[in-house]
């Protein structure tokens, strides 16, 4: 008699915290390989995001979207889920978040800071040759225009139009009760859950035992996938929280034009 061995199923706990951007390329690398994985059976994505870049999330977005398709997904807030940490957290089958969990704020925030004045006191001149006019409206040296204000409110509307019937689509919620919460405001979890924004009140615990029932693998047979930052993103993040002002900060975030959600 010739006996099969069968490999043996298992849960997967990814955690993706922080900001979304910065480790993009390792999330997109390890839900691959949890597709993949032909043990992996079912996925608790363990969130703990208050949001991020914009680019980057809809890119993670479209990875959990294509893996809730093959494999059994749960989403778990930890601490936090707002903007694109929500957002990512939707294709899932369930979404388990704690009562005090803060969830939501749906919607997009574009930054540009302008050192015009500050330049103008220190006696500083900047000069660009530019191809285009609107190339440099990005540079901290001069305010906008106000058709380059109009340019990125078209663009934040294109991207919260995005986000909005990302909702709809996967909560099964109508598009139009989805603009009437997306406000850029978060909620609890607890109010959260009125509003069908997640399915369940509870702590990661029990985001494992819905992924066990609905799959039928054993709770113990569950197994960890973290990402870590390099060396020089740790020091970097460190440096900044520890030794730069609050308005630095703001400065060195946003000098560089982006759409965060």
């Amino acid at each position: 008699m010739i006996w099969k061995i069968l490999p043996v199923k298992k849960l997967a706990v990814f955690s993706i915290d922080g900001k979304i951007g910065p480790n993009t390329n390792s999330i997109l690398y390890i839900l691959e390989k949890l597709r993949r994985n032909p043990r992996i059976k079912g996925i608790i994505l363990k969130i703990n995001s208050p949001g991020g870049n914009a680019s980057s999330g809809e890119l993670i977005y479209k990875s959990i979207k294509r893996l809730s398709l093959e494999k059994t997904v749960i989403a778990y807030f930890q601490e936090i889920g707002t903007s694109v940490g929500y957002e990512i957290a939707c294709p899932a089958k369930k979404i388990v978040a704690p009562e005090r969990c803060l969830v939501g704020s749906i919607g997009v925030i574009t930054t540009k800071i302008s050192l015009k004045k500050l330049f103008e006191k220190i006696g500083i001149n900047l000069f660009y040759v530019t191809s285009g006019i609107h190339k440099d409206m990005f540079e901290p040296h001069r305010d906008l225009t106000i058709r380059e204000k109009e340019i990125l409110q078209n663009i934040s509307d294109e991207i919260y139009e995005s986000f909005v019937s990302h909702v709809a689509e996967d909560r099964k919620i109508p598009i139009d009760e989805v603009r009437k919460i997306a406000t850029g405001e978060a909620f609890t979890g607890k109010k959260a859950k009125d509003l069908n924004l997640i399915d369940e009140n509870g702590d990661i615990e029990d985001a494992i035992k819905i992924a066990s029932e609905l799959t039928g693998v054993p709770m113990k047979r569950t197994i960890y996938f973290i990402t870590r930052r390099s060396l020089l993103q740790t020091l970097i993040q460190r440096f900044i929280y520890q030794f730069l002002s609050e308005t630095y900060k703001a400065v060195m975030y946003t000098i560089d034009i982006d759409f965060y959600m």
